[in-house]
C-alpha cells in the first residue's frame, strides 16, 4: 500500500508543478507568434471579425497602413513590457504587422513610435483593457496618415470612420531652448 500512497504523491506533485509552470509562463507578457512588413496588394483589407476561441487561446494582429502619401516611408518601433519588435521602415501604401498572444493576466500592451519627415510620436496601439473582447479582439487595425494615426474596429471595412483618433503631437516651439 506504501507503494501506491507514494507514486499517487508523486504524481500529484508533478501535477501541481506542471499547473504552476503553466500558470508561470501564461503571466508573462505577450507571446509574439510572427512579425512582417508587406505590401497593401498583398493581403485583403476586408478587417473581417476574427474566431475568438476563448481567453489566451486566441492570436491577435496588430497591422499598421502607411497612408503618408508622396512617397513618404513611415518608421515603426514597437515594444511591449517584454517583447521590442526592432525599428522597421513601411513604405507608403505598405503595412506592418505582428501576431501575438495576450497574456493570462490581460495586461497586454504595445506601444509603438510612429515617425515621418514631419511628425513622430509614440501610440499605445494595442492595450488589452481597451482593446480585448471590446475593440479587435483579433484583429487590430490602423493607417497612419499626416493627419495622425486612426484605429478601426474589427468589422468596420475602411475608409470609413475609425473608432481611435490620435494627433500628431505639436512641434515643439524652435524659440525655446533648454
Amino acid at each position: 500500500m506504501k507503494y501506491h500512497d507514494q507514486f499517487g504523491k508523486q504524481a500529484l506533485t508533478s501535477l501541481s508543478s506542471l499547473l504552476i509552470m503553466i500558470l508561470i509562463s501564461s503571466s508573462c507578457e505577450a507571446s509574439i507568434v510572427s512579425t512582417a512588413a508587406k505590401n497593401t496588394s498583398d493581403h485583403d483589407d476586408s478587417h473581417e471579425n476574427g474566431e475568438n476561441i476563448g481567453f489566451v487561446f486566441y492570436k491577435t494582429t496588430v497591422r499598421i497602413y502607411n497612408d503618408l502619401d508622396d512617397d513618404l516611408q513611415l518608421e515603426v518601433h514597437c515594444k511591449s513590457k517584454e517583447d521590442d519588435l526592432g525599428v522597421l521602415l513601411v513604405p507608403n501604401y505598405n503595412f506592418y504587422e505582428w501576431t501575438f498572444r495576450i497574456n493570462f493576466g490581460g495586461t497586454t500592451l504595445f506601444f509603438c513610435g510612429l515617425s515621418w519627415k514631419n511628425a513622430s510620436g509614440t501610440f499605445d496601439i494595442y492595450d488589452a483593457h481597451r482593446d480585448d473582447q471590446k475593440r479587435c479582439s483579433t484583429k487590430c487595425y490602423w493607417r497612419v496618415g499626416k493627419d495622425g494615426v486612426h484605429g478601426y474596429r474589427q468589422g468596420t471595412p475602411y475608409p470609413f470612420a475609425p473608432d481611435l483618433n490620435f494627433p500628431w503631437p505639436k512641434p515643439l516651439n524652435p524659440s525655446s531652448k533648454n
